[in-house]
């Protein structure tokens, strides 16, 4: 196994255009409530310019075939899809406020879908982060559609609960960022403090791998 190449890129780089595997060996989904304490503060020392940006981790990615798998980061890259995922949504809910049909908060909502998380739909798979078969199809029904559909999951596993809880986790501070305010200038706050300085100024430096002849990675695809 060798190093192919390595890069400093920030969120919106590493995202965008990828589509990366988790592999079955690797752990479950395990940030709880201190790690996103302090994924939060990194980003509000962004907001309010205490830092002017924030390396967020290493993330190894063994290329195999064309196919790309997360072995160190998948974490990191998990809650980075889950934060996305909370704007997202924030952003629907904000396109009708005010008596208003905010346009743009539309587009962005549908801009962080298909740049950054991609459509998944009953007829349509195109997400770009497939976990671990035991959480793939929770993640795929309750985060990366938008939809939240916890139908089939009335008993979860501790990892499932804990990408709820993750996700319940960004969406609360989120809202509570935006109390008081018109729909217009909470799109326009959510955009600018919270969108904009993640993507463009959190960091990773990924680390592209190969490997040799002899070598296989279990996958741990999702399939349906």
């Amino acid at each position: 196994m060798s190093i192919k190449n390595s890069n400093f890129e920030s969120v919106s780089t590493y995202l965008v255009g990828n589509k990366y595997y988790i592999p079955d060996y690797q752990r479950e989904y395990a940030w709880d409530e201190e790690q996103l304490d302090d994924f939060w503060r990194d980003l509000i020392q962004v907001v309010s310019n205490e830092t002017s940006e924030h390396f967020l981790g290493q993330i190894v990615v063994h290329n195999d075939d064309g196919e790309k798998y997360i072995i160190d980061g998948q974490q990191r890259t998990i809650t980075a899809v889950i934060f996305l995922a909370a704007i997202r949504n924030l952003f629907r809910e904000l396109k009708g406020t005010d008596g208003k049909i905010l346009e743009d908060a539309e587009t962005d909502a549908d801009d962080i879908q298909t740049k950054y998380i991609g459509r998944y739909t009953a007829t349509r798979d195109q997400r770009q982060l497939m976990l671990r078969q035991e959480d793939g199809r929770f993640f795929g029904d309750f985060i990366q559609s938008s939809k939240l559909d916890e139908t089939n999951y009335d008993k979860k596993s501790s990892s499932q609960k804990r990408l709820k809880n993750a996700y319940k986790y960004f969406y609360d501070k989120l809202s509570k960022e935006i109390v008081g305010l018109t729909g217009l200038e909470a799109y326009k706050l959510i955009l600018d403090n919270y969108l904009n300085n993640f993507i463009q100024k959190f960091s990773v430096m990924t680390v592209q791998k190969y490997l040799g002849a002899t070598q296989t990675i279990h996958t741990g695809r999702v399939v349906g």
